[in-house]
């Protein structure tokens, strides 16, 4: 899993940050920047809000708790929600679930659920605030565990399926530049794999289950070759999932993707 870590470190370098420290032990203690959605469950089709905050997590594996923190701007105000400690359970080698309770001033937290990737240090959020808000909470939108397939623009060539390409989706500080980082970047048999090819300056779009991309041409900020047109990546489950395609240099990209190596 090596090379997750330094792929992850490389996408927080370029857009955000994450930071760690242990007191003991038995406690892992981690800052996260995250983004947030907030989705008015009595108007799906609504525009969600969609802004920037941070995390600080309490990891103990020895309790098996997780807890958080995090400050989100609802309505106007900003308000700090806090959960207590949660068991969690372990659903493979990597991933944590757990469920539990909050509290935010003059507010009603429910539906208190999320997942921790140890990998990665990924986190995922959600929770009802008063009621009609569905807050949705991510770090980075990075998807290692993924199948991509490569086919030929003609059919000319047998597909090639790979399943060590990662994806990653960051924003700028304004929200409205995306960048979009493919990791492990390979189109035929014979070429060995690029580490990471970033594009960006493309509009996202939060949705009520995530994010969706769609651009005509994508230059790469390094390179004159593997210039991607027609992307269109849409996340979903609220950004834990990833589907997408693209065609560069005579291929056709599709490829799928996952924030959690797990099956929902």
């Amino acid at each position: 899993m090596n090379k997750i870590f330094n792929i992850f470190a490389a996408l927080t370098c370029i857009f955000a940050f994450s930071a760690c420290s242990s007191n003991s032990d038995s406690e892992y203690k981690f800052e996260e920047q995250t983004y947030y959605r907030i989705v008015d469950n009595t108007n799906i089709g609504a525009t969600p809000y969609f802004s920037r905050s941070s995390g600080n997590f309490v990891l103990n594996p020895e309790d098996k708790t997780i807890k958080a923190t995090t400050t989100i701007n609802l309505n106007g105000s900003t308000i700090t929600v806090e959960t207590g400690n949660m068991t969690y359970t372990t659903l493979d080698a990597y991933t944590y679930k757990f469920a539990g309770n909050a509290k935010a001033s003059g507010h009603d937290v429910t539906n208190l659920s999320g997942y921790y990737d140890r990998a990665t240090n990924a986190v995922y959020l959600e929770m009802t605030i008063d009621g009609k808000n569905n807050v949705y909470i991510t770090s980075i939108p990075l998807f290692p565990y993924t199948t991509t397939t490569v086919t030929s623009v003609d059919d000319s060539t047998q597909p090639l399926v790979l399943d060590n390409a990662m994806y990653g989706l960051a924003f700028d500080n304004s929200l409205s530049n995306g960048l979009f980082a493919i990791m492990n970047f390979q189109l035929t048999s014979i070429e060995s794999p690029y580490g990471e090819i970033d594009y960006k300056g493309f509009n996202v779009v939060p949705t009520a289950v995530g994010y969706s991309v769609n651009v005509e041409k994508l230059t790469p900020n390094i390179f004159d070759k593997y210039t991607i047109t027609n992307l269109k990546i849409d996340i979903t489950r609220q950004g834990r999932a990833i589907s997408g395609s693209y065609t560069c240099d005579g291929k056709n990209v599709t490829f799928t993707g996952t924030t959690f190596n797990i099956k929902e």
